[in-house]
């Protein structure tokens, strides 16, 4: 009898996790139909942000053809680091946008219309929008990365390595930005309080962890993790330093669940606006 129970949760298990991945996919099918509804307008977004994201490379180039290196950082390390910090935060963002809006949809009580949904809250809110210009982020960073192979050299473990940074670094963005997005749970009106803190962390991701000494260092490692988000992946790749990777690892699963955690305990406290609409 516990056999058949124990099987039938199982199944049910499964047959949840198919739904919620048809769900999702949908919803982003849908959003992606309205983002290429106006096709110009979506290469305009994206050539803009490949050319935002060149233009600070040029400044890189300029500054080490002055100074030579930067503590045994060249300028071919910054083509992995620019490479990793647009791949991670454009896969971050680019279909789920909406975790750029849950302070806003907290601070107007427009966290109702994801509550009524019969699916997850987090999931729901973080996959009702997609960023366009995130698709430019993930070409140059893309374009990037593979300077980065042809200049240093490529090989097969270095590509399987880079493969995971990445990901462990888009899953920490994922988390930062819940964590800073779920305080307006607590903090009322703190919308720009969470862009700034974005801005701050994702600023200082773009500069290589070498410049960063003492206090500085420590902050932009465990309190603002920008280090972890950029110049750290750079390091595990060039190396292949497999402590750092497991250091990489360990804090993004802190940071994703993390945020997950702080959202849920957001979410039991919220105080519901009268502002019911529909996804």
């Amino acid at each position: 009898m516990e056999d058949n129970n124990m099987n039938k949760r199982k199944i049910n298990r499964k047959g949840n996790l198919n739904a919620n991945f048809q769900w999702l996919r949908a919803l982003v099918k849908r959003n992606m139909k309205i983002a290429l509804a106006y096709k110009s307008s979506f290469l305009i977004q994206v050539i803009g942000m490949f050319l935002n994201n060149l233009s600070f490379l040029i400044v890189w180039y300029f500054v080490f053809r002055k100074f030579g290196d930067i503590n045994g950082w060249t300028f071919k390390e910054m083509f992995g680091l620019q490479g990793v910090v647009a791949l991670a935060y454009g896969f971050s963002i680019a279909l789920t946008y909406g975790i750029r809006n849950i302070s806003k949809n907290i601070t107007y009580g427009q966290v109702d219309k994801f509550m009524v949904l019969p699916k997850n809250v987090l999931l729901s809110m973080i996959f009702s929008e997609v960023q366009i210009s995130a698709f430019g982020d993930i070409f140059e960073g893309g374009v990037n990365i593979l300077i980065y192979f042809i200049i240093t050299g490529f090989s097969f473990e270095k590509f399987i390595i880079a493969i995971v940074v990445i990901i462990l670094a888009t899953l920490l963005w994922a988390g930062y930005l819940i964590i800073t997005q779920s305080l307006a749970f607590w903090l009322s009106n703190s919308e720009e309080l969470s862009n700034s803190l974005l801005n701050a962390t994702l600023g200082a991701a773009l500069y290589p962890n070498k410049i960063f000494e003492g206090i500085p260092k420590v902050l932009f490692t465990f309190v603002f993790p920008s280090i972890f988000m950029s110049s750290m992946p750079v390091d595990i790749i060039k190396d292949i330093d497999l402590s750092k990777l497991l250091l990489l690892t360990f804090f993004a699963a802190f940071w994703l669940l993390g945020g997950i955690v702080l959202f849920n305990q957001g979410l039991k406290r919220y105080e519901s606006g009268n502002l019911v609409g529909t996804v």
